[in-house]
């Protein structure tokens, strides 16, 4: 009895997430390929049944300290939902400062021309972990900055920015 409960809050807390995240109707506007202030759609815009969240092991890092990112992409719907990609590419991570693109995961790495989909089954999700490495911390300037995941289907969409700090 007590699991169900703690099951059943759980799913009420997800559902009431779900609806603050969708009543937060906006864009992101960031510069993609050298044009200033492109609106980006954000997940639920796509589609009402998508939430994307992205996760961190911390809001501050000193550099040359690695970061973990995390992304769930939940489908809340009662159907299924494919997307289709012109590339083997399905997301990406960013880094931004003052709207400005600083750093991504998969710039400059090879990437098959391949049409595929993927397809996130009805009430379920897909996850994945990603490690930004020290380096790559280490390079940047103290001050504060965004992430921000990328999914590259052909409708492609993003995250809410996540605030991070780099310290000296």
């Amino acid at each position: 009895m007590k699991r169900k409960l703690i099951v059943s809050g759980l799913a009420v807390m997800l559902i009431f997430t779900l609806f603050l995240l969708q009543e937060q109707a906006f864009s992101l506007r960031i510069p993609i390929n050298g044009q200033e202030n492109q609106e980006k759609p954000l997940a639920n815009e796509v589609n009402e049944n998508l939430l994307l969240e992205l996760k961190t092991n911390n809001t501050y890092f000193q550099q040359g300290e690695a970061a973990a990112v995390s992304f769930v992409l939940l489908n809340s719907g009662e159907s299924d939902i494919t997307f289709t990609f012109n590339t083997g590419q399905h997301y990406d991570l960013l880094i931004t400062q003052d709207s400005e693109i600083i750093w991504s995961k998969f710039e400059g790495l090879p990437v098959r021309q391949v049409i595929n989909e993927i397809k996130i089954n009805a009430n379920n999700f897909l996850h994945d972990v990603f490690i930004i490495p020290a380096e790559v911390i280490e390079s940047l300037e103290p001050g504060q900055y965004d992430l921000l995941f990328k999914i590259t289907a052909r409708d492609e969409f993003y995250s809410q920015p996540l605030s991070f700090q780099v310290k000296d």
